[in-house]
C-alpha cells in the first residue's frame, strides 16, 4: 500500500511538470447569443472559434459543424457568412465551407480564428445544443479530426483539457498528502 502511495505521488508530480508538454489536440468552441422574437420563437446568432493552437495545431482548419436540436421543433436560416453554405432535416443543420483552406483563398475557421454571421431561428428556446465540428490540415485531407461538443452563451466559456487535467492531478495529489498524514 505504501509502494501504491509512493507512485501516485511521483505519477501525479510527473503530471504536473509535463502538462504543459501534452500533445496538441485541435478545438472548437461554439458560442451563441439569443432573442426571445416573439410568438415562442428564439433567434439565434452564432460565433464559431477554432481553438486550436495555431503553432501546435497549425493547419487544423474548421470546416464543417453540424447543429443538433429538437427534431419535433422548426428551425429556419437566417443568414450564412460568404463562402458557407448549410444542410438541414429533422433535428439538425450541418453548415459547411464551400472553399477549402483559409483567407484569403479559402473559407475554413484558421487556428485561434473566428467567424460570426451563423443565424438560425427555433420555434422554441433551443439553449445549448449538441455539436460536431469537423478540422482537418489540408496537407492530409484523409486524416479529419472530428469533435463533439455543446455550444454555450457567449459569456461562458469552457477551461482547456490541460487545465481540467491540471486541477485534477492536483486534486489527487492533495487527497495522497492528506491521506498520509491522517492520524
Amino acid at each position: 500500500m505504501k509502494m501504491f502511495k509512493s507512485l501516485l505521488v511521483a505519477a501525479v508530480v510527473v503530471l504536473c511538470l509535463f502538462s504543459g508538454y501534452a500533445y496538441a489536440i485541435p478545438s472548437a468552441a461554439i458560442g451563441y447569443g439569443e432573442t426571445d422574437i416573439g410568438g415562442g420563437w428564439w433567434q439565434y446568432n452564432y460565433i464559431i472559434s477554432n481553438t486550436s493552437d495555431p503553432v501546435a495545431d497549425a493547419g487544423a482548419d474548421l470546416y464543417d459543424l453540424t447543429l443538433y436540436f429538437d427534431s419535433s421543433k422548426s428551425m429556419n436560416v437566417l443568414s450564412m457568412p460568404s463562402g458557407w453554405d448549410w444542410t438541414g432535416g429533422a433535428g439538425f443543420i450541418d453548415v459547411f465551407s464551400m472553399n477549402p483552406g483559409v483567407p484569403p483563398i479559402g473559407t475554413d475557421i484558421a487556428p485561434n480564428s473566428s467567424l460570426s454571421g451563423f443565424g438560425f431561428e427555433f420555434d422554441y428556446r433551443a439553449g445549448n445544443l449538441l455539436f460536431d465540428a469537423s478540422l482537418v490540415n489540408p496537407s492530409d485531407p484523409n486524416n479529419p479530426t472530428l469533435l463533439s461538443g455543446i455550444t454555450l452563451p457567449i459569456n461562458q466559456s469552457v477551461p482547456e483539457p490541460s487545465t481540467i487535467i491540471l486541477l485534477g492531478s492536483a486534486l489527487a495529489g492533495l487527497a495522497g498528502v492528506r491521506k498520509r498524514f491522517k492520524l
